[in-house]
């Protein structure tokens, strides 16, 4: 498991939760995600897209991983954001499931069939 955050007080809390929880197979790593997916390298079974809200970076996140090969054929994607934004997924992605919570979507998709 992989987790990116740039922010350092989220950064320090994610530390202290794979340590209390001696989450062994667990990285945190404190780096811009948009950075770093700017960069070809490995794909995921399973991504949790899940940017501040006020960003509105789900399209340009979601774009990312497909043309970085972030995904593979049956990754499956998780996504929130706030209700008022409009997603539009690769081509090559399907959504699954999506709900409504208050202001929030959140949804699972899939890459390819």
């Amino acid at each position: 498991v992989l987790i990116r955050e740039k922010h350092a007080a989220a950064w320090q809390s994610l530390k202290q939760a794979k340590s209390i929880l001696q989450a062994q197979n667990v990285e945190v790593q404190k780096q811009d995600t948009m950075v770093w997916l700017r960069q070809p390298g490995d794909a995921f079974d399973v991504v949790f897209v899940d940017p501040p809200f006020q960003l509105q970076a789900v399209d340009d996140i979601c774009e990312m991983l497909e043309q970085q090969g972030r995904v593979v054929e049956g990754s499956l994607i998780y996504l929130e954001y706030p209700l008022q934004q409009t997603v539009t997924l690769p081509p090559t992605w399907t959504m699954v499931k999506q709900k409504q919570a208050g202001n929030v979507v959140f949804g699972l998709a899939k890459k390819g069939g």
